[in-house]
């Protein structure tokens, strides 16, 4: 399957997931959530878009959502986006992790953060179990504990 990215009406993209979501169409908004001091909201990371999952682009499935636009497009035609960077993307912006993230390393180890807030960090892995990884990050003095989907 590939990705194609819609441009959404303004402030829409969500709406415009749950649209595609109910015609059976995969699709992606990126988003982040905060804390803005009294409860937890959802920010988008790329105002304006929509991914979605085609096995092949059609104008006419796209055109039926009342939330969206055109699709992106360059000077070859329209946009692919592969599985792997919308993963990246995924993984950039929920910090999630997979067990193949810290296959390889033991414990004491030192490991550099590839992903999600603390990207770039180096540090050393302390503990690894089923579910969780404890990485102690000197520089901030701090122990990260990493859920693994």
């Amino acid at each position: 399957m590939k990705w194609y990215v819609m441009k959404s009406k303004f402030k829409k993209e969500f709406y415009a997931k749950e649209f595609f979501k109910g015609m059976s169409i995969d699709s992606y908004v990126p988003y982040f959530n905060y804390n803005n001091g009294k409860s937890n909201k959802k920010k988008i990371a790329i105002p304006g878009y929509v991914f979605v999952s085609l096995k092949k682009f059609e104008y006419k499935l796209i055109n039926v959502n009342p939330f969206v636009g055109d699709v992106l497009k360059d000077h070859r035609g329209v946009i692919e986006i592969s599985d792997e960077e919308i993963s990246v993307m995924k993984k950039h912006l929920t910090s999630s992790y997979d067990q193949s993230d810290f296959d390889g390393f033991k414990i004491g180890d030192n490991i550099e953060i590839t992903h999600g807030h603390f990207n770039g960090y180096k540090g050393q892995l302390v503990e690894k179990r089923n579910n969780k990884v404890i990485i102690n990050l000197n520089s901030l003095s701090i122990q990260l504990v990493i859920r693994i989907d």
